[in-house]
């Protein structure tokens, strides 16, 4: 039962977030909320963040390694992604409240807070 209202908390979160989660460039998430956004979102494309868990096995694949974000490369991937879009931050309240308190991470443009999960929306870089 906690497993199944867990996963239907995710899916309700990704779910009131769409619009932002789909249009976003690159999607930064935890593991739980990688998972509702693969399967409410049809998005494959995120990048994982924090402990990447029952990810792990993926992600050590060469072609995947990339896909796992550590607290430190945040802000450079943060930089990197906001060059090329928006970027978006979906994940547990501690986890997001811990990595825009990061130096040099930027403020966000948009937060948005459900239970225990939190959405942080970064806009793209200005143009130089």
């Amino acid at each position: 039962d906690a497993a199944l209202s867990d996963a239907l908390a995710s899916g309700r979160t990704v779910e009131a977030e769409r619009a932002t989660l789909s249009g976003a460039g690159t999607l930064f998430c935890d593991q739980k909320l990688a998972h509702a956004s693969a399967w409410f979102l049809d998005r494959e494309d995120f990048l994982v963040i924090d402990a990447p868990r029952e990810f792990r096995n993926g992600l050590d694949r060469p072609e995947d390694d990339a896909r796992l974000v550590t607290d430190g490369e945040f802000p450079a991937r943060l930089a990197a992604a906001r060059a090329h879009g928006s970027a978006c931050v979906a994940a547990a309240t501690h986890i997001v409240d811990r990595l825009v308190a990061l130096p040099g991470v930027p403020a966000p443009t948009r937060r948005t807070d459900h239970r225990g999960w939190a959405m942080v929306e970064f806009a793209p870089a200005a143009a130089r």
